[in-house]
């Protein structure tokens, strides 16, 4: 009799690990998967905010300053050859300007100017 207790115990403990391990491995892809898309989410979003204050500044004409701040975190955002240009570990995004009459930069974040100097943009 204690043969048999110990199988079926044997028997139940095993389902009960391979139905932990099904689920575990379910819910870790699906928090890998949302973790990537809010990342995808926060990058499309630097890239676009940027964009558009540049494209404001740009659209204002000659001598328009702009100084606004910037939040990102783990993103690399740069401005090159009319595209604001940015990427994480695993995401990119790049949004065209309205010129592609830009000072090459790279944003960090925090406080930017953004000024229209005779139709040549600065960042700084």
């Amino acid at each position: 009799m204690r043969g048999q207790a110990s199988t079926e115990f044997v028997i139940i403990l095993s389902a009960i690990m391979i139905i932990f391990f099904v689920f575990y491995s379910l819910y870790n892809d699906q928090f890998v998967n949302s973790r990537q898309s809010a990342e995808k989410i926060a990058v499309m979003t630097a890239a676009i905010s940027i964009r558009n204050s540049i494209d404001h500044v740009f659209l204002a004409g000659d001598g328009t300053v702009y100084n606004t701040s910037f939040r990102i975190v783990d993103i690399n955002v740069s401005v090159h050859d009319g595209v604001v240009w940015a990427q994480s570990d695993f995401a990119s995004y790049y949004a065209p300007l309205l010129t592609s009459r830009i000072n090459t930069t790279s944003i960090h974040g925090g406080d930017v100017t953004i000024k229209n100097n005779k139709g040549l943009i600065e960042i700084a």
